[in-house]
């Protein structure tokens, strides 16, 4: 979504099964309030390779289901490493409007708690 743009209030992340990698499925969450320290996040540009569905196969033995927890048993959502723009925050130490770089879940619009910023040198 562009830079300026009113972003729903909900979002859709892709559920991928834990198990079965054929199948997946769009789930509407809505959005959860925002507290102190936390940022939301809009996605702005993802990198789906090949790495995505490693992420997938491997999720319980490595772990990559625990990073953004779905909720739902059986389900996971996959990561996928990306930008996004801070659209809402609850912190100064990022700004609406911060473009950042990270791994993300598939989903339009996370919400997260910074534990430490640092920018680069």
């Amino acid at each position: 979504m562009p830079r300026g743009s009113t972003r729903p209030r909900s979002c859709k992340p892709g559920f991928w099964s834990a198990g079965k990698y054929s199948r997946s499925r769009l789930d509407t969450i809505k959005a959860k309030p925002l507290f102190d320290g936390e940022v939301r996040v809009g996605i702005d540009l993802l990198a789906l390779t090949s790495n995505n569905i490693t992420y997938a196969v491997c999720g319980d033995m490595l772990r990559y289901w625990e990073f953004f927890p779905s909720g739902k048993e059986g389900w996971g959502i996959v990561p996928a490493w990306g930008f996004g723009t801070v659209c809402e925050s609850r912190t100064s130490e990022l700004p609406v409007g911060e473009r950042l770089w990270g791994y993300w879940p598939l989903a339009p619009e996370p919400n997260y708690c910074p534990a430490a910023c640092r920018r680069p040198r």
